[in-house]
């Protein structure tokens, strides 16, 4: 390891390898500055100073005529209730926007399916819309 006079041998160096590494690093960094607000947020949560309670429910709209009649029952119980400040809850809907029409299906031997806006989800939807 050790050449003329006690030198120590270094490792030779593939410039045409490091080259384009360092080349790619330094157009990363670039960017990553370039970028460094949007990318700054993704990194932070949002945080509330005072502990909340969530409640989720998913799969409101296209299916059972029945949501028709418990929305209207869901968002009065919420105007009951309020907090400190005079706040009313908010409810926010996951919605389904279609869902298989299983008889079609059958009958006509193609996928069918029942859209949120079709006339038979009629009051579905304006019970949606009423709580907008």
């Amino acid at each position: 390891m050790t050449g003329q006079a006690g030198r120590i041998a270094l490792p030779k160096v593939d410039w045409v390898l490091v080259l384009p590494l360092l080349a790619w690093g330094a157009a990363v960094s670039l960017l990553a500055w370039v970028h460094r607000r949007p990318l700054l947020s993704f990194c932070r949560e949002p945080v509330v100073a005072r502990p909340v309670l969530v409640l989720e429910s998913d799969d409101w709209g296209a299916g059972p005529l029945s949501q028709a009649q418990v929305l209207p029952l869901i968002a009065g119980t919420l105007t009951k209730h309020q907090d400190a400040k005079g706040r009313h809850p908010i409810m926010s809907l996951a919605l389904v926007l279609a869902v298989p029409d299983g008889p079609t299906t059958v009958r006509r031997g193609a996928y069918r399916r029942i859209e949120l806006d079709a006339p038979l989800l009629a009051d579905v939807l304006c019970a949606l819309r009423a709580g907008l």
